[in-house]
């Protein structure tokens, strides 16, 4: 299957459903250390705008364009820090894309492997936590043929 603004919009589409599933487990787990116990919701709130920004896009779309609008709808629409959070990953995403877009398994390990911190638009003070998994999860990406 071909990564086009088809493929990113059923992966949002499906990520906005999962997360309203398991609403009340994340929103559970965020209670931990006085915080406010609404990342699921916010995150599910933040997905189903993204989604609903590309409607049902045609399989020939770029996938810049697409990140583009997504990017949008999470700057207008996003909620909470979650919603920052997914925001700028698909900023890293939308600026990997930007420059020679090659749809191949190299181009999307590389879009995929940007870290949402070295995007100079996307600011956003990320916790120790959130910072490991993204360094841990980027050599995980290169390694892969």
């Amino acid at each position: 299957m071909p990564l086009s603004a088809a493929t990113l919009a059923a992966a949002l589409r499906n990520a906005a459903g999962e997360t309203l599933r398991l609403r009340a487990f994340l929103d559970d787990l965020d209670g931990w250390d006085g915080q406010d116990c609404d990342t699921g919701t916010n995150a599910h709130l933040t997905l189903s705008a993204m989604a609903a920004s590309l409607g049902d896009p045609g399989a020939d779309r770029a996938l810049p364009q697409a990140l583009e609008r997504v990017v949008e709808a999470g700057v207008r629409c996003g909620v909470g820090h979650v919603g920052v959070l997914l925001t700028s990953v698909l900023r890293g995403w939308e600026a990997a894309s930007e420059s020679d877009w090659d749809p191949t398994p190299v181009g999307v390990r590389r879009m995929l492997c940007a870290s949402p911190w070295e995007v100079e638009d996307a600011h956003m003070a990320f916790s120790v936590a959130v910072e490991s998994m993204f360094d841990e999860a980027t050599p995980e990406l290169q390694t892969l043929g």
